[in-house]
């Protein structure tokens, strides 16, 4: 039996959430392009003497293989954990982009200019022209990391391993930590993030929390 026979393609259903998301996404940062003065201003002055540690911006790239990469694993061993995973991360995101309507939002921790020149700048810059500074609070890569590790423990995987449920859990930091380091968040945007997603955690995960039976699709 190939591997393709194998794959459970019916799970790709929770997965519509995702390119909804997307155009939702894509259609604010059109929408409010980070001009004029109708936003919430996040950053604070004393944030700009954090400097810019352009080689963090591996760790804030790798935030869509850590993602990604959680996902394909429960998508193909763990079916109910990936559903679970997929309604935590769709009721997170979409909790974020109904806060942004109301309430838009930027940071100006900027440089307009890197100090450096060399790879990993050159690829800060190409972030930078290509992501708007709005909607940072909360900040997704925030939400997002603590949503994987959260499924990460919804399928056992921190208590079999416990090694490597610390790496990823340092992984996570890393990855949390970079978006201050590139200038992406300022620093309140993080905690609201991690916050958003163990709300959205303890809804999804209560009856897990309690030790009863967890949802089950």
């Amino acid at each position: 039996m190939s591997f393709w026979s194998t794959v459970p393609w019916k799970r790709l259903v929770w997965v519509i959430w995702l390119p909804i998301y997307l155009t939702l996404f894509f259609i604010m940062e059109a929408k409010f392009p980070g001009t004029g003065d109708d936003y919430w201003i996040t950053s604070f002055a004393f944030e700009k003497n954090i400097p810019v540690l352009e080689g963090f911006v591996v760790p804030y790239l790798s935030w869509f293989l850590f993602l990604v990469g959680i996902g394909a694993n429960l998508f193909y061993f763990h079916g109910p954990e990936f559903k679970r995973y997929m309604l935590l991360m769709a009721i997170t995101f979409f909790s974020c982009a109904i806060f942004w309507m109301f309430v838009p939002n930027r940071q100006d921790l900027r440089p307009e200019v890197l100090e450096r020149t060399n790879v990993f700048t050159w690829v800060l810059k190409f972030i930078y022209d290509f992501d708007t500074p709005t909607n940072v609070f909360p900040s997704e890569h925030a939400v997002g990391t603590t949503a994987a590790l959260l499924a990460l423990w919804d399928c056992g995987y921190m208590k079999r391993h416990k090694l490597g449920g610390c790496l990823f859990v340092l992984w996570g930091v890393l990855i949390i930590a970079s978006t201050a380091f590139t200038k992406q968040h300022a620093l309140i945007d993080l905690p609201a993030g991690i916050g958003v997603a163990l709300i959205g955690g303890a809804f999804v995960y209560h009856k897990r929390l309690k030790g009863t039976a967890p949802v089950s699709f």
